[in-house]
């Protein structure tokens, strides 16, 4: 017997809490949990990195957008649900309430059976959801027309880098904050600096964007850099600045 859909309950929390924790409404930050049975029921995962483009994601319609929840686990002691978790993003808002179609899950050649791989029917048939408004979403945007994805921006902060010289030690610089952005920032740059200045990323990324410094090893053409800040939602701000090093 094919494997196929029997059930789908979307859940407020990995407990099995059948609801937002508030109200009727997922706000940012918060999980949203979905729980996909299976009769027979399907209770092993390819494991490990050989995942590539067989990791099963559950389609999730939230307004206009769609959002995928990715496969977290499975259980063993008599549950045979498949959890699947999406984190509500300040871009996300859907007040008529979330919507799953039959055909959202994907990656579904993955499941295994017992230890034996099985083909399953992917199909989410009468299990579907259609703007469900006992589950809302509302991340907290705040941009007109809804959506409110908030972008990180450096303004007008410019990075000024002292005249460095070979084999000189250099006091180390404060690179400026990016504000703004939905979530934590995260800060990179690139490319490689000359050997000898080093990049510290910050241990707060609301004070600033790391540090530069160090004794550089080697003469440096004028090279220009650039500070990298991300935020939690994959939006990004850069603030180009040059580097060179004098013999």
């Amino acid at each position: 017997m094919t494997p196929s859909v029997s059930g789908l309950t979307i859940l407020g929390a990995e407990d099995f809490i059948p609801a937002p924790k508030l109200g009727d409404t997922f706000e940012f930050g918060e999980y949203i949990y979905v729980a996909v049975e299976f009769t027979p029921p399907v209770r092993y995962i390819r494991p490990g990195n050989t995942w590539g483009e067989r990791r099963p994601l559950l389609a999730l319609a939230i307004g206009s957008d769609i959002r995928h929840a990715e496969f977290g686990k499975y259980y063993n002691s008599g549950d045979s649900r498949l959890f699947f978790r999406y984190r509500v993003q300040v871009s996300d808002i859907d007040m008529d309430g979330i919507s799953i179609t039959a055909n959202a899950l994907t990656g579904s050649d993955a499941f295994l059976h017992n230890t034996r791989e099985v083909a399953v029917n992917p199909s989410l048939g009468s299990h579907a959801v259609s703007n469900d408004r006992r589950y809302k979403v509302d991340g907290g945007g705040t941009n007109p027309g809804g959506g409110g994805n908030l972008r990180p921006t450096f303004g007008d902060a410019a990075v000024d880098v002292p005249d460095y010289v070979e084999d000189s030690p250099s006091p180390r610089v404060a690179l400026p904050p990016a504000t703004g952005g939905d979530g934590r920032l995260s800060y990179a740059l690139t490319p490689a600096l000359p050997e000898g200045l080093t990049y510290t990323t910050p241990d707060d990324p609301a004070a600033g964007g790391g540090s530069i410094g160090g004794t550089p090893a080697e003469a440096w053409p004028e090279t220009t850099y650039t500070l990298t800040a991300t935020d939690a939602d994959g939006d990004a701000a850069a603030l180009p600045f040059s580097i060179t090093v004098a013999r």
